[in-house]
Parts: C-alpha cells; sequence; structure tokens
C-alpha cells in the first residue's frame, strides 16, 4: 500500500499536477486538520456524520453508514437513495474498516458525536493510516449551529451552513421563548432523541 502511495506522488510530480490547496478547520477537540480547498468526497463515520453531510453538500456523500430504510427513502433525494452501505468507523457495531476508506477514496472524514479522548485516538489513528484528514464534530444538541459553520467551511459551502446555523438558532430561540412563556409546572414533558 505504502508503495502505491509513493508511485502516485512521484506520477503526479512528473505530470506536473499541483496537489489541491488546503486549507486548515480546528475541529471540535482543538486539533488543527489541512483539508483540502476542494472536498468532493466525505466518508461519514456514523449515521449523525452522514445527516451533517448530506444538509450540507448531498452530493459530497459517498454513502451510508448504514442502508437506507424504506421508509427513510421518500425524504432523500433520489441521487443518494442510491449510494451503498459503507459501514460505520465509530459508535456501536462499527463495520467499516480501512481498506474500505481507502477504496472510497474521500477528501475527507467526518465524525459528528461525542468528543472523548477515544474517539479523537481514533481519528488520530485512521487519518495517520490513511493520509486522510478527519474531523470530529461536536454533536451536542446545543452544539448545532457550530456544527453546521464547521463542517459547512470544511466542505466549501460556509453560505450554507451559516444560514442553516442561523436557521437553527432561531429555532432554538423560538423554542426557548414559548418554553419560557409557559409556567414550569404546566409544560409537556418531552423525550428527545436522535
Amino acid at each position: 500500500m505504502r508503495r502505491k502511495l509513493v508511485l502516485i506522488i512521484v506520477l503526479f510530480g512528473l505530470c506536473g499536477i499541483a496537489p489541491l490547496k488546503a486549507g486548515e478547520v480546528t475541529d471540535s477537540a482543538g486539533r488543527t486538520i489541512s483539508v483540502p480547498e476542494e472536498v468532493n468526497k466525505v466518508f461519514a463515520s456514523g449515521p449523525p456524520a452522514s445527516v451533517l453531510v448530506y444538509v450540507l453538500k448531498p452530493d459530497a456523500l459517498t454513502g451510508w453508514p448504514r442502508a437506507l430504510r424504506d421508509n427513510e427513502k421518500p425524504y432523500i433525494a433520489p441521487a443518494q437513495r442510491e449510494l451503498p452501505e459503507l459501514g460505520r468507523l465509530t459508535g456501536r457495531g462499527d463495520t467499516a474498516n480501512l481498506e474500505v476508506v481507502l477504496k472510497v477514496a474521500p477528501d475527507l472524514i467526518i465524525d459528528f458525536g461525542s468528543i472523548r479522548e477515544t474517539y479523537i485516538s481514533l481519528a488520530d489513528i485512521v487519518q495517520m493510516r490513511t493520509s486522510i484528514p478527519y474531523i470530529l464534530v461536536d454533536g451536542r444538541f446545543e452544539a448545532t449551529p457550530t456544527a453546521l459553520r464547521l463542517v459547512g467551511n470544511a466542505l466549501g459551502v460556509s453560505e450554507r451552513g451559516e444560514r442553516l446555523a442561523q436557521y437553527t438558532e432561531k429555532l432554538f430561540a423560538d423554542l426557548d421563548a414559548t418554553l419560557h412563556a409557559i409556567p414550569e409546572d404546566q409544560r409537556p414533558r418531552v423525550y428527545l432523541a436522535r
């Protein structure tokens, strides 16, 4: 594998093809990650990451961590309905392996969820072994606007990320205002899971 990578780098050099310019983003773990100037293919490490990439830049999604269920397909654009199941790198039932990641050849790997040492270590190892930038994004509900901005910037769709972040902030503010207008003992109890 290492020989192939060296050969590809040498061939690009001989052909006079310059590598894509890189930009830098600081992910939610505080790691500075170099990302290509143009990101066209993203490997989503798990279901939350696939949804985040889908809402920001659907054409960049390389596949789904698990096959779409029939009841989910009507809400997904036709082109993305047909994407393959690639498995997941993180969470329960991690099913993808690095060979799958390398075969897909993404420009970027994104994980959207918990920022714990386990995931930071996994991201560092995968990035080191594949040479593919791996961004960790805080998946807490209240961090959604920040996540949209971070990933929008990394994917080169910062305007869309900003619009969605502002929309989300407005929804949160409206929800807070509505909630605070109802006396606490009269509020319905709700369980929210994603």
